[in-house]
């Protein structure tokens, strides 16, 4: 049972703290793997919305330090990062969220949420989509 329910793949694209926190939440529940997915290199306000980051880490690329840190909470969860921007995807680019069991978006424009939704339903992988506003999230 433990093999089967934990055994999943999981992609999440998103910049914001909403995405660390779903993030985190997935790796201490021991979900067999995730990929981070994000084209941008830490800046100082991210310091202060993902609390994965460190002052050193500035220059570098958000996911590839996100994901090194995620890996500390949970040696048995594999993690990779891609440098991609999900708001210029190509056929090509959304072709490799099939090896996914779930890809999650967070604040993502609403045209790009329903591409890759409009991609990934009728192949059956589900797309979650979290947005946020204030203080407000759904």
């Amino acid at each position: 049972m433990d093999e089967v329910r934990y055994d999943r793949q999981l992609r999440l694209w998103g910049e914001e703290g909403q995405s660390t926190e779903i993030l985190k939440s997935l790796v201490l529940a021991g979900v067999h793997s995730v990929c981070v997915v994000d084209s941008a290199f830490v800046q100082t306000p991210d310091l202060g919305q993902n609390f994965f980051l460190r002052e050193s880490d500035i220059g570098r690329p958000r996911a590839d330090a996100t994901i090194e840190y995620l890996k500390e909470l949970n040696p048995s969860v594999m993690g990779d990062s891609l440098l991609l921007s999900p708001f210029n995807l190509s056929n090509e680019d959304l072709s490799l969220l099939l090896q996914f069991h779930v890809v999650v978006g967070t604040n993502l424009p609403e045209e790009v949420a329903a591409s890759i939704s409009a991609f990934l339903f009728p192949r059956g992988v589900p797309f979650i989509s979290a947005r946020y506003v204030g203080l407000a999230s759904f």
